[in-house]
């Protein structure tokens, strides 16, 4: 473990000279993130139990996307459930910011996923250019003022987005 330990610092203080401040300390949230997700993940193993959070499609929860490599998405983002698969979802994540993309879909304000502390309600745009498959164990239910959410998808807004993963993602 001492060889393990110092190995990891070295790569640490490597890792700070590469990147910036703000990018090396979501690096070490997410280190932080990903050895409490495995501890987890260990203990539900040993008493036989499985960590899967049930899960219907529209419903939006929090997914860590961990670092990616140049466009591709990362960090902890809202995401909707598309299809669920056993062990497995496929999910859309949003966002906040503006993209003239064709693969985007406006949903509007989403009250629910909304920080009660930000007084300017933020737009949603999903991202069908980053949909993905996830184990469902890396979905994590929201929070608002420390209590546990289940925000959904209006019916409306889900085929906004079926309808543009026909269009562009389905021959």
């Amino acid at each position: 473990m001492k060889k393990f330990n110092r190995i990891f610092k070295r790569l640490l203080k490597q890792f700070k000279k590469l990147i910036s401040a703000d990018e090396y300390t979501r690096l070490l949230k997410y280190i932080i993130f990903l050895i409490s997700k495995n501890k987890k993940i260990i203990v539900n193993k040993n008493r036989n139990s499985s960590p899967v959070i049930a899960c219907k499609r529209g419903e939006i929860f929090l997914v860590n996307f961990g670092f990616g490599i140049g466009s591709e998405f990362r960090y902890t983002h809202y995401c909707v459930v598309i299809t669920v698969d056993r062990n497995d979802v496929i999910v859309v994540p949003f966002t906040s910011k503006i993209n003239n993309s064709n693969l985007t879909v406006n949903l509007g304000v989403i009250n629910s996923i909304q920080d009660p502390n930000d007084p300017l309600p933020k737009t949603s745009y999903a991202l069908i250019k980053a949909i993905r498959s996830i184990d469902r164990t890396r979905l994590m239910r929201p929070r608002n003022n420390g209590q546990i959410i289940y925000p959904k998808l209006t019916a409306n807004q889900l085929t906004l987005i079926d309808n543009i993963i026909k269009k562009y993602l389905i021959y």
